[in-house]
């Protein structure tokens, strides 16, 4: 098998090990910051409960169309388990590929990282979007004229701070 072969081999494995980890126990019970979560993206009047909250309203702005959709817990975990999986896929993209391939691994298998993704809690959209600003910092240090990189870090950089006070 040739190298990209076996690195694109690779990867699926790690991406779909990384995909079991995070769909074992979606089914489980809410626990109290989910409800919070739950609870203000089904408010009545929105705006003014995001207002109230003390973290930016990216993420429940994304649970609510999700709960236009369906109501079932584990149906809306999905939207933090596809993030914790792009996360992933962001980390296939280092170079070296070796590094890529033991960072993403590492992510896939951080039990941090997998519980961020099992949540309906922001989370996991704020490591992926972290994990796109740096990856778009990486690349303006090899390529310090990019405009695309430029346009990726601020972009994810403004999504993360619509996400979450820590960023």
């Amino acid at each position: 098998m040739n190298p990209p072969r076996r690195l694109a081999a690779i990867s699926i494995v790690v991406l779909v090990f990384a995909l079991v980890l995070r769909l074992a126990g979606l089914d489980k019970s809410l626990w109290m910051d989910e409800v919070g979560s739950y609870v203000l993206a089904t408010a009545p009047d929105f705006i003014a409960s995001a207002r109230n909250d003390i973290h930016p309203p990216l993420y429940y702005g994304l649970l609510r169309l999700g709960i236009q959709v369906t109501s079932s817990v584990p149906a809306l975990r999905l939207l933090s388990v596809l993030c914790g999986l792009l996360t992933v896929g962001i980390f296939l993209r280092l170079r070296p590929p070796i590094a890529a391939v033991l960072a993403a691994t590492l992510v896939a298998c951080s039990p941090e990282l997998i519980s961020n993704s099992q949540e309906l809690r922001q989370y996991a959209l704020l490591n992926l979007l972290l994990a796109g600003a740096l990856m778009a910092t990486l690349h303006l240090l090899d390529h310090p004229d990019s405009k695309k990189a430029r346009r990726w870090l601020l972009a994810t950089s403004v999504l993360a701070a619509s996400t979450h006070l820590l960023s």
